[in-house]
């Protein structure tokens, strides 16, 4: 009996070891994917910033801001919800925006719409930029990330502001 007992231990010990290194190895190396696709994210986000700069008009600069936007967004094929790579990379995303924005105020001043992104793009953006504006807002990814959008400075009364939800 106890020798019964011991070897169906020592293959339950073996199992529960077995498994969580299992685990560990798959989310080590899921991590590491993760991580592989963001410096092509800070590529494609730098380019917008760049290409922002030398535009001759806020539309094409607005358009830049969408870009940035819809390219992958959290959550979605190359980034999985709640993880340290999609953390550095909405915060990578947010600092991209915060700086086109930036640059828009000081190209163009006469155009100013303050800090918020989405009232530049519902000013100045085209009919899919405002499409795709709209689009966002009602999504799970918007709800969870409307920072990106409502950057500080918008007031709580603006008409760009949306409620968040109760977690």
């Amino acid at each position: 009996m106890l020798k019964t007992f011991r070897k169906t231990f020592c293959i339950g010990a073996c199992l529960v070891i077995f498994l969580t290194l299992s685990y560990l190895s798959f989310m080590y190396i899921h991590t590491a994917v993760q991580l592989a696709f963001i410096p092509g994210h800070i590529t494609i986000f730098e380019e917008a910033e760049e290409h922002a700069k030398t535009v001759e008009s806020v539309e094409e600069a607005v358009g830049c801001i969408v870009g940035i936007l819809i390219y992958y967004p959290g959550g979605q094929f190359k980034m999985i919800d709640n993880t340290p790579c999609e953390s550095l990379l909405e915060t990578l995303r947010r600092n991209s925006v915060k700086r086109i924005v930036a640059v828009l105020k000081e190209r163009f001043p006469e155009s100013n719409k303050g800090d918020s992104p989405a009232a530049w793009i519902e000013a100045y953006g085209d009919n899919n930029d405002k499409l795709t504006l709209n689009a966002m807002r009602a999504s799970e990814w918007y709800k969870k990330w409307y920072a990106c959008l409502e950057l500080s400075g918008v007031s709580e009364n603006s008409e760009y502001q949306i409620e968040r939800e109760n977690d």
